[in-house]
C-alpha cells in the first residue's frame, strides 16, 4: 500500500496526491521533448504506460510521494512535485509546467515539500539528480540551497544535508527571476 499522501498549502498554492484523474495532463507534460530529453529514460510516454506505472508501481511503493500542484486562484493544475525515502537519503523530483515558470511557484512548492519531509524524515539528506544540460532546474536546485556533490555521465547529484529554512532563500532572492 502507498504512502498516505497529505495535502499541503501555500499562500497561492494547492498540493495534493497524485491520482488516476491526473493521467492525462501528467502524460501531457512528461510527453513533451523539451521535458522529456532531461529524464534518466527520455522517451514520450503513453497514456496507458501511465496507468500501468501508477496503478503496478506507484500505488504499491511505501516510500514513493507526488503532489499535483495546483493554483489557488485559477484552479489550474500546473505541476507534479514529489520525493522517494532511499533509506539514507530522500530524493526530490519536480516537473513544472513551461507556462507556469518564473513566477515563483516551483520555490513555493519546494518549500513546502522539504518543511513536510523534515517533519518527517528529520537530519536525512535531500538530494536532488539533475540532467547535465537541463540549465532551469540547476540554477532552481540551487536557489533551493542545494551543492553539487557528485557526477554520473549526463546526471549531477545536489545534496542538501543541513537544514535551514528555505523560505529566507527566497525572501533573500526576492528580486531575481523565479522559479
Amino acid at each position: 500500500m502507498s504512502m498516505i499522501v497529505p495535502e499541503l498549502e501555500t499562500k497561492r498554492l494547492y498540493l495534493r496526491g497524485i491520482d488516476e484523474n491526473d493521467t492525462e495532463q501528467i502524460v501531457n507534460w512528461r510527453s513533451d521533448a523539451s521535458v522529456y530529453c532531461f529524464f534518466k529514460s527520455p522517451h514520450k510516454i503513453t497514456i496507458e504506460e501511465h496507468k500501468k506505472w501508477y496503478n503496478e508501481s506507484y500505488l504499491s511503493d511505501t516510500n514513493k510521494v507526488d503532489w499535483m500542484c495546483i493554483t489557488k486562484d485559477e484552479w489550474k493544475k500546473i505541476g507534479v512535485f514529489g520525493f522517494k525515502d532511499r533509506n539514507d537519503r530522500i530524493e526530490v523530483n519536480y516537473l513544472l509546467a513551461a507556462d507556469s515558470q518564473h513566477k515563483g511557484y516551483g520555490i513555493e512548492a519546494m518549500i513546502a515539500i522539504i518543511d513536510y519531509i523534515h517533519k518527517i524524515y528529520p537530519g536525512k539528506t535531500l538530494i536532488a539528480e539533475i540532467h547535465k544540460d537541463n540549465i532551469a532546474s540547476l540554477k532552481f536546485i540551487r536557489k533551493m540551497g542545494f551543492k553539487e556533490t557528485s557526477t554520473d555521465g549526463r546526471f549531477y547529484t545536489y545534496s542538501k544535508q543541513e537544514w535551514k529554512n528555505v523560505e529566507a532563500i527566497y525572501e533573500s532572492r526576492s528580486g531575481e527571476e523565479n522559479i
